[in-house]
């Protein structure tokens, strides 16, 4: 009983306060509504931004399947201008970066890689752009400029799956740098780590490198069999002079 009490007064202050604040409530409420509207709104703009930025790369990409010709790399660019911040334009960018590479415009090329990266850093694709920024490099002769951009996949993009792709383009680099150890090292670390089509290049990259240097197969001359040298040919020496 004294529980029913309770409860009613509580109920009727309650009550009492809306009464003498009912204004505020109204302006409460309705702001409340004005920001769920907004987010409604912003979330089906954002939708539809995404479904129309979809069905344009579609439109590209189907009359590249229809004419038997890839588009231009100003198609794709112009539907990741018109889409920017959409899964779509993100695509769009990559694959018009991409057929510039194939067209030989290689400085283009990599411009549109690092634009990507510096919009997208975190999309799931930056991996990609990243190896796209380092073979245009490396196909303008910019070696020294490429071996970093590959060595920076390797050490800061370790779980990418285009990770394996750099090193053995890495490996490659090296050896035609004629810095064979690092080049082997490069290898191993694929051919012991990756199966398929990479490891076994690696692998071949691998073999045909020891052919031609069969010393990097070599183990090197630790500092304790140096030592252990050193002392047997004093001991000789002695013994060869008295005779």
């Amino acid at each position: 009983m004294e529980s029913d009490v309770t409860q009613s007064a509580a109920f009727y202050k309650t009550w009492a306060w809306a009464e003498a604040n009912k204004n505020l409530l109204v302006i409460a409420a309705a702001g409340i509504l004005v920001v769920g509207c907004g987010i409604g709104l912003y979330v089906w703009q954002h939708n539809e931004k995404e479904s129309s930025a979809s069905q344009a790369l579609s439109h590209v990409a189907t009359q590249t399947s229809l004419t038997g010709h890839t588009a231009p790399p100003e198609a794709f660019l112009k539907v990741a201008s018109q889409y920017p911040n959409t899964a779509g334009g993100e695509r769009a960018l990559l694959m018009g970066a991409g057929q510039l590479f194939v067209e030989g415009k290689y400085a283009e090329a990599q411009e549109q890689f690092q634009k990507f990266l510096n919009e997208h850093r975190s999309s799931d694709l930056a991996g990609q752009a990243a190896l796209g920024v380092a073979t245009s490099l490396e196909a303008q002769g910019k070696t020294a400029d490429a071996i970093k951009a590959y060595k920076d996949i390797t050490e800061h993009r370790a779980s990418d799956p285009i990770t394996p792709r750099a090193r053995l383009a890495l490996g490659r680099l090296y050896e035609a740098q004629g810095e064979l150890t690092q080049a082997r090292d490069a290898y191993q670390q694929l051919a012991r780590a990756e199966f398929g089509g990479i490891g076994q290049e690696a692998n071949l990259h691998l073999q045909q490198l020891l052919l031609k240097n069969p010393a990097l197969a070599q183990p090197p001359v630790t500092a304790t069999n140096n030592s252990l040298v050193a002392p047997a040919s004093v001991t000789n020496a002695p013994a060869l002079n008295s005779k």
